[in-house]
């Protein structure tokens, strides 16, 4: 997994490898504006399992390749493992004019929680 994450296609699904320590964001645009607010993802483990995708209304934004990405939703899985991840537009807000409409699953580290000292 590159820097940049794995793109996956709106509307297509794409296995993407779990690290370990890590949870993974999945990252639209931020050109698409509140229309990425419309986006429906599925996180599918290896045995079927679908994953739970978190949200909040603080979207964090970053840029990447000269473009600002805002993450749209969070989640996480066992590590070393592959998930199948697929987005999609129900309610056709991306402009099918987009040229590119496309997301990034990036994984983000998880920072972990120092044991208290004695």
């Amino acid at each position: 997994m590159a820097d940049g994450g794995i793109r996956i296609l709106l509307g297509e699904s794409k296995k993407v490898p779990v690290p370990a320590d890590v949870v993974l964001d999945i990252r639209a645009p931020a050109a698409w504006g509140p229309a990425a607010d419309g986006i429906r993802c599925t996180v599918t483990d290896s045995s079927g399992r679908n994953e739970d995708l978190r949200s909040s209304d603080a979207k964090k934004t970053d840029a990447f390749g000269g473009t600002e990405w805002v993450t749209v939703w969070t989640f996480s899985s066992v590590p070393n493992t592959d998930v199948t991840v697929g987005c999609r537009d129900p309610e056709s807000k991306i402009a099918a004019a987009q040229r590119d409409p496309y997301l990034r699953v990036v994984p983000r580290a998880i920072v972990p929680i120092a044991a208290p000292q004695r």
